[in-house]
């Protein structure tokens, strides 16, 4: 399940930079800033998901980089 939570904190971090870089409001940046984050944020993996995937099955790491679509 995703944390959508951070992706939105992360997205107005994002904004944020790009309006103190580029000028403009956060505002204007959010919408890029919100696609980007959901791209950031959406390959990360955390323990349990790795658990769920490795329990009762014998994978490689190259396996499991395939199933997580991610590199450890």
């Amino acid at each position: 399940m995703r944390d959508f939570a951070l992706i939105f904190r992360h997205a107005w971090e994002l904004a944020r930079k790009g309006a103190e870089t580029f000028g403009g409001s956060a505002r204007s940046y959010f919408r890029e800033s919100l696609l980007l984050a959901y791209d950031q944020l959406k390959r990360n993996v955390t323990a349990k998901d790795l658990v769920k995937i490795m329990t009762g099955r014998y994978m490689s790491m190259s396996q499991i980089r395939e199933e997580v679509k991610c590199e450890i």
